[in-house]
């Protein structure tokens, strides 16, 4: 029998027609939308046969949604790190009055050496027999994206656990309203988790990486996370937002690239926290929730950091949807970036749109990038089928490459797959705020794993 993480698309039907992208889809059990009730709230959860999480979770706008930063714990073992590590977080989460039964969406970063297929099948199991049982009283397991990095905020960390949530329950006697903006809710104690009010737009970014300097030079990662974070700010500023109304963020390191030396050099971790505390400091905010993860990513081409935000609209901004009716261009979201380019920089959901979460999605049957992101893109669009939700209508899109050799082939590999899919004009002209970040390692001993978020 396969290890459970490579049992994950044993059950689509592969009939694939690559001119109209579009894929039969089996009815059956599998493929009927489920309303799970989970702690009081009412989210649709599809699930998936063999994977102990599931395909999709639909997160209707009347449910608040909470966004945690990243979670690590001391441990012999990995799997006693992600116990210690859930543990943690429903520990926050009880002190708010929730518990890990109101999560949709999780992501685990698995701390490996290298792309040893025994490592990597092993960390994977480990991750798993912590996973299962922290979701055994979930009516039906949140989402979930697991994937191979090389450094943690922890040094000794083997795994970093973060997660989104809905309810619909009252918790504001936990928490207290955000200084700057009305709509969103703080705990009383920690600050690694955020939440958003039921009925609020939000902005979601692009991973943005840091221009050149003035002399074609990336310099240092201080620089470059500066620079990353300006550049965020001022996609924020396009919809009417600033740093104070973010809720959520994710930073994605690089090492410097190697120059004739078999050492691999080490992430500068310590000029990523230097400029990112300095950037908050400046804005006189405390951070919000922050993801944290290292990786080969982008170090080929200099680029050592790549951030991304989301943020909540305030009461009264002004480029926030009342309703639908008042939405212009889609009754579900605008986009915001450069007409030339293939992906958006920022996208606002409407208010009244439900938000649709993607658990990540890989073949095993192709031997290549390409192959492989066509391939998980025609399986994530027969979930996005069950879900309701169409190509058009993805805001989001993550990919992760384990591309170390070959970056530049295998990058633009992925892109040509990207191209056949969105902002293609006979098929699909509409673009998504995307990030593509190269890791370690990716499950099942794939090449690319792919998640998304959707709105209907």
């Amino acid at each position: 029998m396969l290890p459970i993480f490579q049992q994950e698309n044993a059950w689509f039907v592969l009939e694939q027609s690559m001119s109209t992208h579009i894929r039969s889809l089996s009815l059956g059990s599998l493929s009927i939308l489920l309303s799970v009730s989970l702690s009081g709230q009412s989210a649709q959860i599809e699930p998936l046969d063999g994977p102990p999480y599931s395909a999709s979770a639909s997160v209707s706008p009347n449910l608040g949604k909470i966004f945690t930063g990243t979670y690590t714990a001391a441990g012999s073992s990995r799997k006693i790190q992600a116990m210690k590590a859930l543990a943690a977080m429903e520990q926050d989460l009880v002190g708010v009055g929730l518990d890990l039964t109101d999560v949709i969406n999780i992501r685990g970063y698995l701390k490996v050496s290298g792309t040893d297929p025994e490592e990597n099948a092993t960390a994977m199991s480990e991750w798993n027999e912590a996973f299962t049982p922290a979701f055994a009283e979930n009516t039906m397991a949140p989402t979930r994206t697991t994937f191979g990095v090389t450094t943690l905020e922890d040094p000794d960390a083997l795994i970093a656990v973060e997660a989104v949530l809905a309810i619909d329950k009252d918790i504001s006697g936990n928490l207290v309203e955000h200084p700057a903006n009305s709509r969103v809710m703080l705990p009383k104690g920690s600050f690694n988790l955020s939440y958003v009010k039921p009925f609020t737009a939000m902005a979601l970014t692009s991973g943005i990486l840091a221009g050149a300097d003035s002399d074609g030079s990336m310099g240092s990662m201080a620089r470059q996370t500066g620079n990353a974070l300006e550049k965020l700010e001022a996609a924020l500023g396009s919809w009417g937002l600033s740093a104070a109304d973010v809720v959520y963020i994710r930073s994605l390191l690089s090492p410097p690239l190697a120059e004739g030396s078999e050492e691999k050099p080490e992430v500068d971790v310590a000029g990523y926290q230097e400029a990112f505390s300095e950037f908050w400091k400046s804005q006189h905010l405390p951070a919000p929730p922050t993801s944290f993860l290292a990786a080969p990513g982008f170090n080929t081409s200099g680029r050592l950091v790549e951030i991304e935000f989301y943020a909540a609209f305030p009461d009264g901004a002004t480029a926030q949807f009342a309703t639908l009716e008042d939405a212009e261009a889609s009754p579900l979201f605008r986009r915001e970036g450069t007409p030339t380019s293939f992906l958006n920089r920022s996208a606002i959901i409407a208010r009244d749109a439900t938000m649709v979460w993607f658990a990540g999605v890989i073949d095993q049957d192709r031997n290549n990038i390409h192959g492989q992101a066509v391939e998980s893109l025609l399986n994530l669009q027969e979930r996005m089928i069950t879900a309701g939700v169409s190509f058009p209508n993805i805001v989001q899109l993550r990919a992760y490459l384990q591309i170390e050799n070959g970056f530049r082939t295998d990058f633009g590999d992925w892109n040509t797959a990207y191209k056949r899919f969105f902002n293609a004009p006979s098929v699909n002209p509409e673009k998504p705020v995307r990030t593509a970040f190269p890791v370690k390692s990716i499950p099942g001993s794939a090449v690319i794993e792919i998640e998304a978020i959707g709105v209907k």
